[in-house]
């Protein structure tokens, strides 16, 4: 990180949050200390900062403060990406957070990601103080950056309205006024999975798989019933976070095991982030974050044993339901280019005793040598996307009646409304999403 791209930033958001949290309890004030020692090394040591200001957020998780600095440590590390979540993670819950409002901005037209909607944001900021300075120079900073000739889609001016303005950049339909319904389902267990950064520098980033995840999160609770306990939640998942929750070929009874009541427990799994083959056997892999490109086969979790792991487990503890939901193709093409160099892409065929066991389906967002899809404008994987406004949908008519997972699958695959109409208009691509399995399974209960 640059000395000139701190100054940059800091001249144009004017401060640092530092050391006020908000003391309810004995662990916030606790966290005091670690956001202001955090605070003091943004600019100096910002990996030092990020590590003080993740311990003040495990004490004190409301801490805006602890959030904000966070998100400055972040983006002086270089990592854009993990910042503007953090911004827009305030801005959720504090939309009128105008410091937050105005670092997103920042960084959505210093970086050149989307300096059109940073505008906007500024803009805003302005509406409400004509006075702020710091949001006057990022109108400024955005007119002298490489703006879009062409007109605002109508989506982008409903953005000038106040209501627009605390729905973060990026947030689509799906992640706002998410339905809550009377579906109660205390016992089963899920596990949620987004992998968007990686370690190895040859493994591109899964922009929109921490949107994926967190989203899919709160639909489990919000429409599916599910206990927020109950979710064993993961992102940027190491190997050894995959062994711990599905088990290794030796030894299934990890935490997914554990956590089940025999008989009463269904499994939801969910997974957004690369997946990869290995050339030699055509066998598919989940791509961990810490996993070497060039050698899949040690260092990724193999497909076939978490389906064969989950089906030993499902087996033991009498499991009622099973359903997983994988956004990620495993040819070794993403919409960054090859994530195996010098390997064409190839398909894979993976067979195993999940697929024909009577009480578990499995939905993937695309087959053979296809590339799962993004949808940039809607902030998420266009399969998820699909998947989560099929559950919206559904929940705001209110119908009485259930919908098994082959009825979701069939929204999802909808020729003209739903992912294959869309891959191919935004991205000139075929993508056919699979359903395995017993598609009469009943996903979302009444």
């Amino acid at each position: 990180m640059s000395s000139v791209r701190i100054a940059v930033i800091l001249f144009i958001l004017f401060a640092i949050s530092a050391g006020y949290v908000f003391a309810e309890n004995k662990q916030c004030e606790n966290a005091v200390m670690y956001v202001e020692e955090g605070g003091k090394l943004i600019q100096s040591e910002p990996v030092k900062a990020e590590a003080l200001l993740r311990e003040a957020l495990k004490l004190c998780p409301e801490s805006v403060n602890a959030s904000y600095n966070l998100g400055l440590s972040l983006y002086n590390q270089n990592k854009s990406s993990e910042a503007i979540e953090t911004f827009k993670g305030i801005l959720n819950k504090n939309p009128e957070h105008t410091d937050s409002m105005r670092s997103l901005a920042y960084i959505l037209i210093k970086e050149n990601i989307d300096p059109a909607r940073g505008k906007m944001l500024a803009e805003n900021i302005l509406k409400a103080n004509p006075k702020d300075e710091g949001a006057k120079r990022l109108v400024m900073l955005a007119l002298t950056e490489s703006l879009p000739t062409a007109p605002a889609a109508p989506s982008d001016k409903k953005a000038l309205s106040k209501q627009a303005v605390s729905i973060p950049a990026g947030t689509s339909d799906v992640d706002t006024a998410i339905p809550v319904t009377k579906t109660k389902n205390p016992n089963a267990i899920a596990v949620v999975i987004g992998n968007r950064d990686y370690n190895d520098r040859d493994i591109p980033s899964v922009d929109y798989a921490l949107n994926d995840a967190g989203a899919v999160k709160k639909y489990l609770v919000n429409v599916l019933g599910y206990q927020e306990g109950n979710i064993i939640y993961e992102e940027n998942a190491s190997k050894a976070k995959f062994e711990g929750i599905f088990g290794t070929r030796e030894n299934y009874e990890g935490r997914l095991y554990n956590y089940l009541k025999k008989g009463h427990s269904d499994i939801f799994v969910f997974y957004s982030g690369h997946g990869a083959p290995d050339p030699k056997t055509k066998q598919g892999y989940f791509v961990p974050a810490d996993a070497d490109s060039h050698a899949i086969n040690l260092t990724a979790y193999p497909l076939k044993q978490l389906y064969d792991n989950i089906a030993k487990i499902a087996k033991d503890m009498n499991t009622p339901n099973v359903f997983i939901v994988v956004d990620s193709c495993f040819s070794g093409a993403t919409e960054k280019g090859l994530l195996l160099k010098n390997v064409s892409p190839i398909g894979i065929e993976v067979q195993n005793q999940l697929f024909t066991m009577p009480n578990a389906v499995t939905m993937t967002s695309s087959s053979g040598s296809e590339v799962s899809s993004w949808y940039p404008e809607k902030g998420h994987s266009m399969f998820t996307y699909f998947f989560l406004k099929t559950l919206k949908e559904n929940a705001e008519k209110g119908d009485k009646a259930a919908m098994t997972a082959g009825e979701v699958f069939k929204k999802i695959t909808d020729e003209a409304e739903g992912l294959p109409y869309y891959a191919r208009r935004l991205h000139s691509r075929v993508q056919t999403p699979q359903i395995m399995g017993d598609a009469n399974r009943v996903m979302i209960k009444k």
